[in-house]
C-alpha cells in the first residue's frame, strides 16, 4: 500500500530550513493535544477565512494561527450506536480580531478537501473502508468524505451579534459490513471552511486525527507526526492535499 510518508518526504526536506524556528511550537503541541482545550478558530484576513486555536485567557479571546492540527476522540453513543463526537467546537474570531468584520448573515461550511487517511503506526496510508461524516446539528443532512474533494452539504449562519459558535457532530462509518462498527484506528481529515457564495475565499487546511479505540499514546505519535511533517510551513498543508490528489489519480489509472 502507498504510504503518505512516500508523498511528503520531499515536502519535509524543502521545510527542513524552518524546523527549528517551529521546534517549540510543536513541543507545546505535542504537550496539549492530550488535554485539548479551546476551539477551532476561524478569522477573516485579506478577504480569505484563516484557520486557528481559539481559546481564552481571563475571558479574553486569543487565536493562535499556528495551531493547524487538532485531535478528537471519538465515542461510541449507546443511543444511537454511532462512533461520534462533536468536540471540539468552532468559533468566529473576527469578530474579537485586532481589525474587526462585520460577517452578519454570511453563510459558512465545512468541506473535505481530500479522502481521509489511517495511521498505520508509523505514517497516514489511504483508506477505502471507512468515512467521516460531518452532521448537520440543526437538522437533517450531513457531509461525507469521498475519494476526493467534497464541498459542504448544509450550511451554517453568522448571527445577529457577529459571532459564530458550535459544536459540530462528527461520525465515523464503515463502508463494509455494519456501518456502525468501523474498526479501530486513528484517521486524518484536511478540511477547509468556506462561505456559500463565494465572496470570502475559503480558509487554509486544517487537519484533525480522530481517534477510534487506540490509546493516548498511539494518538499522541499520530499527531505529532502531521504536526512534525505537515504544519511547518503554511504552504505544507496544501501541497499534502495537492500530493494526496496526485497520489489518488495515479492509483486510478494503474488500477
Amino acid at each position: 500500500m502507498n504510504q503518505l510518508k512516500m508523498v511528503i518526504l520531499p515536502l519535509v526536506a524543502a521545510v527542513a530550513m524552518s524546523a527549528a524556528s517551529f521546534a517549540v511550537s510543536s513541543q507545546v503541541l505535542a504537550e496539549e493535544h492530550e488535554h485539548f482545550s479551546g476551539h477551532v478558530g476561524i478569522d477573516f484576513r485579506d478577504g480569505s477565512f484563516l484557520m486557528g486555536r481559539f481559546y481564552k485567557v481571563d475571558d479574553v479571546p486569543h487565536f493562535d494561527e499556528d495551531h493547524k492540527v487538532f485531535p478528537v476522540e471519538l465515542e461510541l453513543d449507546d443511543s444511537l450506536g454511532y462512533w461520534i463526537t462533536n468536540e471540539p467546537g468552532y468559533a468566529g474570531f473576527w469578530k474579537f480580531s485586532p481589525n474587526p468584520v462585520d460577517l452578519v448573515g454570511l453563510k459558512l461550511g465545512i468541506a473535505f478537501a481530500d479522502s481521509i487517511w489511517k495511521w498505520d503506526g508509523s505514517a497516514f496510508a489511504p483508506t477505502v473502508s471507512e468515512r467521516l461524516r460531518i452532521l448537520n446539528p440543526d437538522g437533517p443532512g450531513f457531509t461525507e468524505s469521498g475519494p476526493g474533494p467534497v464541498a459542504p452539504a448544509f450550511w451554517f449562519t453568522v448571527g445577529a451579534d457577529n459571532w459564530w459558535h458550535d459544536h459540530v457532530p462528527v461520525r465515523l462509518v464503515s463502508t463494509v459490513g455494519d456501518p456502525n462498527s468501523p474498526p479501530d484506528g486513528l484517521y486524518l481529515a484536511l478540511l477547509r471552511v468556506q462561505s456559500q457564495d463565494g465572496s470570502i475565499g475559503p480558509s487554509d487546511l486544517y487537519a484533525m486525527v480522530f481517534n477510534k479505540g487506540m490509546t493516548e499514546e498511539e494518538h499522541d505519535a499520530a499527531v505529532d507526526w502531521v504536526v512534525e511533517n505537515v504544519v511547518p510551513e503554511p504552504a505544507s498543508l496544501t501541497a499534502l492535499a495537492a500530493g494526496l490528489a496526485g497520489l489518488i489519480a495515479m492509483r486510478r489509472r494503474s488500477a
